[in-house]
């Protein structure tokens, strides 16, 4: 009589024949396999056997679920103009129209690129500017020892 209880009722929604129909296996671009229910529009992840031979249960994810790894919220800036420069090769109609203008970005007038953060400037210079601060710094201090004296 126990055996009866048990007997084609399991957990597992997936094992179901009531289900059989409306199931659809998707796969994701990472490799990751999804379960939809199109019937109940419920979406699961795949259970996968552990290396000890039993199998971890399906999991149940909202169906607008979206993995971190495929959401890819921080974008780095190289592949951005990377995307932007492909974009601009593609479509010739935009390129033509802007050919009169001369874009000069990040080029100084010498030709070369400019690194962000660093302004070129003569050693000599640098230096003089450091000496003048030395200088103006001693005369303040002696200024403020003849006051007291």
């Amino acid at each position: 009589m126990a055996e009866k209880k048990f007997e084609n009722k399991s957990f597992n929604p997936f094992e179901n024949n009531e289900y059989g129909d409306h199931i659809r296996e998707v796969v994701t671009p990472l490799g990751d396999v999804y379960i939809i229910n199109e019937k109940t529009n419920e979406k699961f992840i795949k259970g996968t056997q552990r290396h000890d031979g039993t199998f971890r249960k399906s999991i149940r994810v909202r169906t607008d679920y979206m993995p971190q790894e495929e959401n890819c919220a921080y974008r780095v800036k190289a592949k951005l103009i990377e995307e932007r420069n492909q974009n601009s090769k593609t479509l010739p109609s935009i390129s033509t129209r802007n050919e009169g203008i001369k874009i000069n970005n990040a080029v100084n007038k010498t030709g070369e690129r400019k690194i962000p953060g660093w302004n070129p400037v003569e050693d000599n210079a640098n230096n003089n500017t450091n000496n003048l601060k030395k200088k103006k710094k001693k005369k303040n201090i002696k200024n403020y020892e003849n006051g007291l004296n």
